[in-house]
């Protein structure tokens, strides 16, 4: 939750747009899709928003070093959902 004490929100810059359909055959549980494919399809997103926004620069990689999702609800199978990737700013280490 983005909590701002300005009434401005601030400009989003949407970098990156994935359109999820799954089928049948990801299940955890019956009719539940595992959490290790969404977790997947949503470390993938970041990773293609990070390419797009560093594509000019080949010596800079980046990898996944911690995943943590908080599942709100299932996701059932057969269904389709949206993950859509902002750009907030940019840090250096």
């Amino acid at each position: 939750v983005n909590i701002s004490q300005s009434k401005e929100q601030p400009k989003r810059n949407e970098i990156a747009v994935v359109d999820i359909k799954l089928g049948t055959r990801l299940n955890g549980h019956g009719g539940v899709v595992h959490g290790g494919i969404i977790s997947l399809l949503l470390d993938t997103a970041l990773g293609f928003a990070y390419h797009i926004c560093l594509y000019e620069d080949k010596e800079n990689i980046a990898v996944t070093a911690n995943l943590k999702i908080d599942f709100r609800a299932p996701f059932r199978e057969g269904s389709e959902a949206v993950v859509r990737v902002y750009l907030d700013r940019i840090e250096g280490r």
